[in-house]
């Protein structure tokens, strides 16, 4: 997944691997800058079909993640500390304080994803997706100039440090 995520360095896309969050043993795998935005990537390699299901009754949603046939809602649940710890150093900064973080579980099996239901999914900020998903994910709408995707790659280097 490293090299994959290098790779896009080409494209002016920053890459962060690893990075260990202050006063934890807890680490982040990959963090994405591109022009569309920061992005805390936690790939996951699982055996079985990724879907999301609503276990609400009539009247609430209550949305949950599913890899084969078994409960994963803790994976999304688990990414709000990282995106916490990337969002804590913004904090510190006026000029990166409104940046939006998303996060993205990336599940890189192919069995994960049937035919029937290719497409992302969605818990509150957090995407459920595949490779290619992601890649067009890190290239939606620019929100970020390409001199301040250097910037914000620095920032997030020197707050955290490599696990």
């Amino acid at each position: 997944m490293g090299r994959n995520l290098e790779a896009l360095r080409a494209e002016g896309i920053a890459v962060l691997h690893d990075r260990r969050i202050p006063g934890s043993k807890t680490n982040i795998d990959h963090i994405v800058i591109s022009p569309a935005g920061v992005f805390v990537v936690d790939p996951k390699n699982y055996r079985g079909k990724v879907e999301q299901r609503d276990v609400g009754g009539l009247f609430r949603t209550d949305l949950r993640l599913y890899v084969g046939g078994r409960n994963k809602t803790k994976l999304v649940r688990g990414m709000d500390r990282q995106v916490a710890a990337v969002r804590a150093v913004f904090s510190q900064d006026q000029k990166w304080s409104e940046l939006p973080v998303t996060a993205v579980l990336l599940f890189v099996s192919p069995e994960n994803w049937s035919l029937l239901n290719f497409r992302p999914l969605r818990f509150g900020e957090t995407y459920v997706l595949w490779g290619k998903a992601l890649g067009k994910l890190l290239r939606a709408e620019e929100k970020i100039s390409r001199n301040d995707v250097v910037e914000i790659e620095r920032l997030l280097a020197l707050a955290l440090p490599t696990a």
